[in-house]
């Protein structure tokens, strides 16, 4: 796998020194802990329309030597989750345990931990980020410019003008997703992808984190895509007048 690059060096802190102190508070947390937050997490997604019938996955970091993360299992339905939704997972992405049946983003939960230092990964498929994230796959991303709500990213020290979202096209090969995070523009400083029709994947140091990250990434999806629907009628409109 290729070394982790600028882009996502300093995603979770601004520094080193702080993404090692996350690291060792996590690991601190109960496993329990950990589940029961991305229990919480499920629900309130479920709850907003975000993970609909078995779509998204939500995983966390529970040991970085060895590495050991916790994920949803495939078909788990998010707004119902327990504790034996989870499986535990090695630095391979693959389960601690014989019949067990990981998600299929489970690639991209691991590669985001591995490149990017998430402690906590969190997939919704909402229907914007769908919608956004087909629309805007050729251009390889959207800008979201001059939000008031991008202030509320993590690591975001001073107000952040605008914020790059690349959409990645779908695939679950880590070789594949690694080389495609490579290619980012490192100069760029990034809290989430998009996967193309296949919604949002937001990270954090801890749950609460990556909640927030999510929960603003869905509002500016929406703003985004509602816009775009309003300026189109106004367009179908003056062109309606035009004909009248």
């Amino acid at each position: 796998m290729p070394k982790r690059t600028d882009l996502c060096m300093n995603r979770l802190s601004g520094s080193h020194d702080g993404n090692d102190s996350e690291r060792r508070r996590l690991q601190q947390t109960p496993k329990s802990t950990v589940i029961n937050a991305l229990i919480s997490a499920g629900s309130a997604f479920y709850a907003r329309n975000w993970t609909l019938g078995t779509a998204g996955s939500l995983s966390a970091v529970v040991s970085r030597n060895p590495l050991q993360f916790v994920i949803t299992q495939r078909g788990a339905h998010k707004g119902s989750l327990t504790g034996a939704d989870f499986l535990q997972l090695n630095e391979l992405g693959k389960p601690c345990g014989p019949y067990l049946d990981p998600p299929s983003e489970t690639a991209v939960h691991r590669t985001m931990i591995l490149e990017c230092g998430a402690q906590v990964v969190l997939h919704t498929h909402s229907v914007w980020s769908t919608v956004l994230s087909d629309l805007y796959a050729d251009a390889g991303g959207l800008m979201l410019e001059g939000f008031e709500m991008l202030g509320g990213l993590s690591s975001a020290k001073i107000h952040p003008k605008s914020e790059w979202v690349p959409i990645l096209k779908n695939t679950h090969d880590p070789e594949t997703l690694s080389r495609l995070i490579a290619q980012f523009d490192s100069r760029r400083q990034i809290h989430a992808i998009l996967m193309q029709k296949s919604g949002l994947y937001a990270w954090g140091s801890d749950v609460a984190e990556a909640v927030r990250n999510v929960e603003i990434f869905e509002f500016l999806l929406e703003v985004l895509g509602r816009r775009l629907h309003i300026l189109s009628q106004i367009d179908l409109s003056e062109k309606s007048d035009k004909c009248n």
